[in-house]
């Protein structure tokens, strides 16, 4: 589990390093994680990107709140996976 959280605080820290340029404030540093929340559904979420995304993109934004709440990762499609991918990194754009 700690492997999965290191790989998503990862993505969102290296989305945030690209829409600033690599200009991220120390406290933007300490700020910038996935936001894991527990109850609470789409509110409780929203209340956490506020401060753990403030420094991704818009589009990131918005892959993350479609990953969050999307269908079961089961039900994924090829299609799926590979758009998100694609608005999280520059690689596979």
């Amino acid at each position: 589990m700690h492997n999965l959280r290191a790989a998503l605080d990862h993505v969102v820290f290296e989305a945030a390093l690209e829409h600033t340029s690599g200009n991220l404030s120390p406290e933007a540093e300490e700020q910038v994680m996935f936001p894991i929340v527990g109850k609470g559904g789409k509110a409780a979420f929203a209340k956490a990107a506020k401060s753990r995304l403030a420094s991704v993109s818009e589009s990131v934004r918005d892959a993350i709140e479609t990953a969050t709440y999307a269908a079961t990762p089961a039900s994924w499609s090829t299609s799926t996976s590979s758009a998100l991918a694609g608005s999280w990194c520059p690689a596979t754009r």
